[in-house]
């Protein structure tokens, strides 16, 4: 993937990579853990942390914080077996995106980067992307208030918004942006008794597309 392996021992490995493979590095990384253990009866996941760091940041602030990622984000925060990501920028820490890894991935990889080969080069230069937040916050409830659209009528409703700026049917606008959507709602797994399940969060996280937007323009704005 394009790496340079800085540590590997036990369970951890920490490794400098490119922005376009950092990401499917760290699901080969899972996959050939889990590979590992097969058949032998034990019960292991592998969470991941990626920092995305602005080339001018001193190498020791985004090892610490990576520390920091793992474990109160990737593992405390979605139950572990997930992957966190973060941003940063020269002012300072530009979004944050997490996700169990069972959601994170279909049969055919990781749907954040399908997304991104979904939404074409020239669609991020397009306001869609650019209005992304104030469209969430018109999205999601007031604290304390159930949401007022549901998770299909939220995904028409971007839809048409989306078809108003963009030459194609309303039907495959729907296929855009459901996947989107899916990605920008918190899940949080639980394991109960060996029993594994997935909470979903009802609001919508803005840092889920702004993770496309940057992964598809290989964060130039």
């Amino acid at each position: 993937n394009n790496g340079f392996l800085i540590y590997a021992g036990g369970d951890d490995v920490l490794a400098i990579l490119p922005l376009e493979d950092a990401l499917s590095c760290a699901k080969e990384l899972r996959d050939e853990y889990l590979k590992a253990f097969k058949g032998s009866g034990i019960n292991s996941t592998l969470s991941g942390a990626i920092e995305y760091a602005h080339i001018k940041m001193p190498l020791t602030k985004i090892l610490k914080d990576s520390h920091s990622l793992l474990d109160n984000v990737a593992k405390d925060g979605c139950g572990r077996d997930a992957i966190a990501v973060r941003v940063w920028k020269q002012g300072g820490k530009a979004l944050q995106w997490a996700m169990p890894w069972k959601k994170a991935l279909n049969e055919n990889g990781l749907i954040i980067e399908q997304i991104v080969e979904e939404f074409k080069d020239n669609e991020f230069s397009s306001g869609f992307f650019y209005k992304i937040r104030e469209r969430f916050e018109l999205l999601n409830p007031a604290k304390g208030e159930r949401a007022i659209l549901s998770a299909d009528e939220s995904v028409s409703l971007l839809a048409a918004d989306y078809v108003s700026g963009n030459r194609i049917s309303m039907n495959e606008a729907e296929k855009k942006i459901k996947p989107l959507l899916e990605q920008c709602r918190l899940k949080v797994r639980k394991l109960d008794d060996d029993k594994e399940s997935f909470i979903t969060k009802k609001r919508l996280e803005v840092d889920g597309a702004l993770l496309v937007r940057f992964l598809a323009t290989k964060g130039m704005e």
